[in-house]
Parts: structure tokens; C-alpha cells; sequence
């Protein structure tokens, strides 16, 4: 649902914000996440209109035209895959140093989040719950504050640096 919402409404960016875990205790830091490469099955998947349907809903075209659908679910994606990129650097970057928090750099993955929306999008992980340090850290509210903050001050610059 998540994603369908960023699709149906006029947002600029998608940031969804987790916690991490690991088997092991000693991972520790932030991580941001765009989206991997798709191979072809996954792609024609993840563009498919009727994916988007709800999305078509809002624009004025004839609803069988397909052609014109796939093209613009293109331009949206490559658009979206080009920026995320930027925007999943900047923020580790950002993030990192604002809250005092190690960083594990810009990954790529197919979370299904990332997949199926068509604008700039990054999963955060803002720290991991395994790490007994990072785990006591993220219980504490003025922590909490501190990572949230540091997230909407590093979209703002990054989204002023778009204008």
C-alpha cells in the first residue's frame, strides 16, 4: 500500500525508515538503500500499467493506451532509478554526520518498496536493533529525535539542491 499511495499522490520523494537487524551483534551504523538493477522479469514486472492503474486515474488520457502508459511508467522509472541514486548517497552522507551515527554507505536492493514506486525512493536503516549499543539507543526518545531530524534536514538539502 505504501507504495501505491506515493504513486497516486503528488510526492517528490519516498522514504521509508527502519531498524536493522543481523545474526551477528556487531553490525552497527546507518544504511541507505536505492533500487538494485531489475533483471528483465523483474522489470517487466515492476513497469507493467496495470501495476499503476490507480496512479492513471489522476491523468487525462484514454485508458487503453497502452503505449503511451509504458512510456511514461519509463521516463518515471528511469527518472526515479537515476535520482534515488543521488538522494541514497546524499542522505547516508548527511544522515550520518548530523546524528553522530556510523556510516555503512549508499547499497542497492529489490525491496518491494523501491521496486514499484515511480518517484525517488530509499529505505533507510537507521540502525541496527542487534547491536546491544545501537538497540539501547534506538529505545531512547531523544535519540529517536536527533535521527529524525537529521533525515528531514538532509531531504531538505538535498531537495533545495533539486530546485
Amino acid at each position: 500500500k505504501r507504495a501505491d499511495l506515493a504513486n497516486m499522490h503528488d510526492v517528490d520523494v519516498f522514504v521509508s525508515i527502519h531498524a536493522n537487524i543481523s545474526k551477528s551483534r556487531k553490525p552497527k551504523g546507518l544504511e541507505v538503500y536505492c533500487l538494485r538493477p531489475l533483471d528483465y522479469k523483474e522489470k517487466k514486472e515492476a513497469l507493467d500499467p496495470v501495476k499503476y492503474k490507480d496512479m492513471f486515474k489522476k491523468y487525462k488520457m484514454k485508458s487503453s493506451d497502452e503505449v503511451l502508459k509504458k512510456t511514461l511508467i519509463g521516463m518515471l522509472s528511469d527518472y526515479k532509478n537515476y535520482e534515488s541514486d543521488r538522494l541514497a548517497s546524499c542522505l547516508a552522507r548527511e544522515i550520518s554526520s548530523n546524528a553522530d551515527i556510523g556510516n555503512r554507505g549508499d547499497k542497492q536492493a529489490g525491496f518491494y518498496v523501491l521496486k514499484y514506486t515511480l518517484v525517488p525512493s530509499v529505505l533507510i536503516e537507521v540502525g541496527f536493533l542487534s547491536n546491544r549499543i545501537e538497540e539501547k539507543s534506538l529505545r531512547q526518545g531523544i535519540h529517536r529525535q536527533k535521527v529524525a531530524d537529521s533525515i528531514a534536514q538532509s531531504l531538505a538539502s538535498y531537495m533545495n539542491r533539486m530546485k
